[in-house]
């Protein structure tokens, strides 16, 4: 062996591209009412600025976007203009902006959520005192 040999030297001629590994956890879903449902997720990566959700009527395809919000301390969202008592499939991910653009991290897990189903104001109460 050569001890005069060195490993390669790469130069880079701007800023390298990283990996960008940042996981949604902990998803859920909670109905608020008959056309609205409140996500929530954990995520602990300090670098993301916002959140992109994905929305679908089936849970294993369909996803479209839904909505980009940006990062905040509770990492949350309200769905509103859904059907009542629908079940809808949603899923998150994470994006960065830096200097070269914006990076999205992974998909989450998919979860579902239903709306209530639509109750009617009751009309014609009587009360009366037995």
């Amino acid at each position: 062996m050569n001890i005069t040999e060195f490993p390669d030297i790469y130069l880079f001629d701007g800023e390298p591209t990283t990996s960008f590994i940042s996981v949604i956890s902990e998803l859920s879903v909670v109905p608020i009412n008959s056309q609205s449902v409140k996500l929530y997720w954990n995520n602990n990566n300090v670098e993301d600025t916002g959140y992109d959700v994905f929305m679908s009527d089936l849970p294993e395809s369909g996803y479209t976007l839904h909505s980009t919000i940006p990062v905040s301390d509770d990492n949350s969202v309200i769905i509103a203009g859904l059907n009542p008592n629908s079940t809808y499939y949603f899923k998150i991910r994470a994006k960065r902006e830096n200097s070269t653009g914006i990076v999205y991290g992974d998909l989450s897990e998919s979860i579902s959520g239903t709306t209530y189903q639509y109750i009617p104001t009751p009309y014609n109460l009587t009360y009366s005192n037995l």
